[in-house]
């Protein structure tokens, strides 16, 4: 007896039974008495009074080993805290690839307790990359299966290399903009999917 929020700005409705079978919703509604009668649960929840929701993405995070220099932190820890707080799905942009693509590996296996993971890959790039550098680069990820691009600190010529490559491999992409000659008005002219901060968007701003 649930009330379900819709994540898109409806109200909640409800009461309704949610049934889930194999770790998927596959019903929401007012189950009948003889179809409850048909169910043998594993188990049963009483949501009465409670609500149900979508789980939220954490679209910008990085996993931390530590809390500081000095101060280990397990990384179970941090898992526990976006499960406990309802997000589901986490986008990691630009922490350690082989270790992040790893854990997500054991997270869709569901090996550990955790979000499902998107990780994004951070080309190694720099100001004097050539454009065969940059194609390079973008290649590379794909074939170790990053999910996305993490960018920044490129030139006006060298971010429209790398845009179009990363569309010719299928790759979305989101920038980090600092200050540099790109603002974000190159980015989103060049057709970046997203932008991560706030710096050059001033700049962007001007005539």
């Amino acid at each position: 007896d649930a009330m379900v929020i819709y994540g898109n700005a409806k109200p909640p409705f409800g009461p309704v039974d949610i049934l889930v079978v194999d770790g998927l919703i596959t019903y929401v509604g007012p189950l009948q008495p003889s179809q409850r009668a048909r169910q043998q649960p594993d188990a049963v929840i009483d949501a009465a009074g409670k609500y149900v929701m979508p789980g939220m993405v954490n679209t910008h995070m990085h996993w931390h080993g530590l809390r500081d220099p000095d101060i280990p932190q397990p990384i179970q820890y941090e898992r526990n805290l976006y499960l406990a707080s309802g997000t589901t799905t986490a986008r990691e942009l630009g922490g350690d690839f082989d270790t992040s693509k790893r854990w997500q590996a054991e997270s869709d296996a569901h090996e550990i307790i955790a979000p499902r993971m998107v990780v994004y890959a951070r080309p190694n790039l720099a100001t004097h990359s050539t454009s065969d550098e940059i194609r390079d680069a973008v290649r590379d990820a794909k074939e170790s299966k990053a999910d996305g691009l993490k960018i920044g600190g490129l030139d006006r010529d060298q971010l429209e290399v790398l845009l179009e490559e990363a569309r010719t491999q299928g790759l979305p992409t989101t920038a980090h903009i600092g200050v540099e000659e790109t603002t974000a008005r190159d980015y989103i002219e060049l057709g970046v999917r997203s932008i991560e901060h706030f710096y050059g968007i001033p700049d962007a701003a001007l005539d």
